[in-house]
């Protein structure tokens, strides 16, 4: 049965995970909103927003260790459901493999982030906040909130390993759906924002939102839960960093993107950090809500797939069945989407208390236009991982990075806060269209069947 027909057939799975989804990113939602309704619309909710996007940009990061732990725990669960396997050995072996390949993913995620963290504060400290014309006093608080969001990305990294083990076994409701707790605990300090609270009292309760999550993902694990010594254990994962380190590059570089945005529109003047910052969440709500949840069960489905046959034609050609059936959902969701915009768009801003709610609705406008295209990107990342052919990942996204720079610079100039965002959704358009060129190049002829990598487990 093909993807796209197993997909149709696992309804209550498709659709535990598109609730799991809109549950867990209500709340993530609604945050930055009510900030701003809290504690205004000008420099300390530019400082805030520029400080947790860069701590979310490493947390963006755990998806790409999330991706590639997938296909480590699906081809646990092919071996270990293999026929072919004596009944005492399953269950004396297989919960042992489990422990430890779970233990050293979670190590190597927690790694990855806490290294990725150092660079990326650099970043937002020596260059980006001098640089975008804060008062001192604004300056120092942006630094203490990136002081205070330090142990948020490790929590996440840790969290996003738990969860792959989750999707590999086909259930997608607890995973999608806790991913809200980090907001909905900030979302709890935000309405003391009139006891005047600081924000740095809502940037911990998004560290300690995660923490729970994380407690419950591996309360409710579906394979043997790992032990601390399965984490200190040196053991090699064969495969891992040829796969994770060209993913984790190419989402670093793409992550860069935003905080490029909002570093160019801190010249726009007050609030239009906080504009971009707001119009692109409600952008990502349906990115996240169906791109992502079609994303999630497909790279699930073709994780198995490829576990069992090896076979990376067989996953090509799913591939672009399923495909084809995102992009006509995409292109409906965008035309809706645009359709509230153009009805709502200068009300909700008007809500939310932004200064220039026309601007407002243009910027998400604009942001919208690339929603297909996002859609593309977002499943077809997945398919590349798992097939880990991903070592073209970071040469898109350094394009992609270069080409955003220049027209940021560009529509900054010539239409100001629309222009970026103008600059973004063509990157997206143009990074949509250089990865079909290539996965079509790729697949072209029948590709090399690999070989079927379920045995292999720990070295």
């Amino acid at each position: 049965m093909s993807v796209v027909a197993r997909l149709g057939a696992r309804t209550r799975q498709t659709l535990s995970a598109g609730a799991g989804t809109l549950l867990g990113n209500a709340t993530g939602v609604l945050l930055p909103f009510l900030i701003t309704i809290h504690y205004g619309s000008g420099r300390v909710t530019d400082g805030y927003f520029l400080a947790t996007a860069s701590a979310s940009f490493v947390v963006l990061l755990t998806s790409a260790t999330e991706s590639v732990s997938v296909i480590y725990f699906a081809r646990l669960r092919a071996r270990n459901s293999s026929a072919d396997r004596d009944e005492a050995d399953v269950s004396a072996e297989a919960p042992r493999d489990a422990r430890v390949v779970a233990g050293q993913l979670l190590r190597r995620s927690a790694l990855c982030s806490a290294l990725l963290l150092l660079p990326v504060y650099l970043a937002t400290a020596v260059f980006i906040v001098p640089n975008g014309g804060f008062g001192e006093l604004d300056q120092r608080s942006i630094l203490q909130l990136l002081l205070v969001l330090t142990p948020l990305p490790i929590a996440a990294a840790a969290s996003s390993v738990l969860a792959a083990s989750h999707y590999a076994h086909g259930r997608f409701a607890l995973a999608t759906s806790t991913t809200g707790l980090r907001s909905l605990a900030a979302l709890l300090c935000v309405f003391g924002g009139r006891e005047h609270l600081p924000l740095a009292l809502v940037a911990s309760a998004l560290t300690a939102g995660e923490i729970v999550r994380f407690g419950l993902l591996l309360r409710y694990l579906p394979s043997a839960r790992p032990r601390l010594r399965d984490v200190l254990t040196q053991v090699p994962l064969q495969g891992f960093w040829r796969t994770a380190v060209p993913s984790l590059l190419g989402m670093a570089i793409i992550g860069v993107n935003p905080l490029v945005d909002k570093a160019i529109a801190a010249g726009t003047g007050p609030a239009g950090i906080t504009t971009l910052e707001l119009a692109e969440k409600l952008f990502y709500v349906p990115t996240i809500l169906f791109g992502g949840m079609i994303a999630s069960v497909l790279s699930s489905e073709w994780a198995s797939l490829h576990a069992r046959t090896g076979s990376r034609r067989a996953v090509g050609i799913s591939y672009w069945r399923a495909q084809r059936l995102v992009l006509g959902g995409a292109f409906a969701v965008t035309a809706l989407a645009m359709a509230v915009v153009a009805l709502g768009g200068q009300a909700a801003g008007r809500l939310i208390g932004m200064e220039d709610s026309r601007q407002f609705a243009i910027v998400l406008a604009v942001y919208l236009a690339g929603l297909p295209a996002a859609f593309f990107v977002e499943v077809s990342g997945r398919l590349i991982t798992t097939l880990r052919v991903n070592v073209i990942l970071p040469w898109l996204a350094g394009s992609a990075l270069v080409l955003n720079v220049v027209l940021d610079l560009a529509g900054r100039a010539l239409f100001g806060l629309a222009g970026i965002a103008l600059a973004t959704t063509l990157v997206r358009i143009g990074s949509a269209l250089a990865m079909a060129w290539w996965l079509r190049r790729t697949f072209a002829q029948e590709p090399e069947a690999v070989t079927s990598s379920a045995s292999q487990g720990p070295a």
